[in-house]
């Protein structure tokens, strides 16, 4: 079901004939399994999309900080194709 979505949101045309929407894929609640687990989640996470996953926790923070610079430039870049 989650790769049904991603390709959709991919392969789908923005309005006006824009390219597609960027996906980013966020792992939330990171804080709830180990350091070894993050890892291989973010790995697999970003191989659905072919970049990379971020991990983000709101109650240690971890993230937080990579995902509003990752939002930023996404809007940059989306400004930029207008």
């Amino acid at each position: 079901e989650d790769h049904s979505l991603v390709d959709f949101v991919s392969s789908s045309p923005g309005e006006g004939g824009r390219p597609a929407p960027e996906v980013m894929l966020v792992a939330t609640k990171i804080d709830k399994v180990g350091r070894t687990e993050q890892f291989k989640l973010i790995s697999s996470l970003g191989a659905l999309v072919g970049s990379p996953a971020l991990a983000v926790s709101s109650v240690s923070g971890q993230g937080k900080s990579d995902l509003g610079r990752r939002i930023a430039l996404a809007l940059e870049r989306a400004g930029a194709r207008r």
